[in-house]
């Protein structure tokens, strides 16, 4: 059976920031965006994260975190980009949770809840 399918949301610039935002540590020295990963993880049990081609330390550190890496070279173009080549790297999914990887507070039982919810909308409509 197809199953909802987590997509991180990486590939902004974060220009108001200042600096690599997804990489700048939490108080425990967690990158955000790794921070943001982890709590998709727990909630899908396939995740993809959607980055620009040069964010490389980005893709090393969520890789070895067990998601998948999409590049998407439009990311510029707009956050819809970025949308569009998560899903298109998962058609054959259920459904998508899409996280942003610049949030790493929003807690695991929200993003499960969502998940599970959609999963079940999914379902009751086919």
């Amino acid at each position: 059976m197809a199953q909802i399918v987590g997509l991180l949301l990486a590939a902004g610039q974060g220009r108001r920031f200042g600096s690599d935002k997804l990489l700048h540590p939490l108080d425990d020295d967690t990158p955000i965006a790794l921070a943001s990963a982890r709590k998709l993880r727990e909630a899908c049990p396939r995740d993809i994260a959607v980055l620009r081609p040069e964010q490389t330390t980005l893709a090393a550190l969520l890789l070895a975190e067990g998601l998948e890496v999409v590049i998407c070279p439009e990311a510029s173009a707009g956050m819809g980009h970025s949308l569009a080549a998560g899903v298109a790297a998962s058609l054959e999914a259920a459904g998508w949770l899409v996280a942003l990887a610049d949030m790493p507070f929003v807690q695991v039982a929200t993003l499960r809840s969502v998940a599970w919810r959609s999963f079940s909308v999914v379902k009751k409509a086919r």
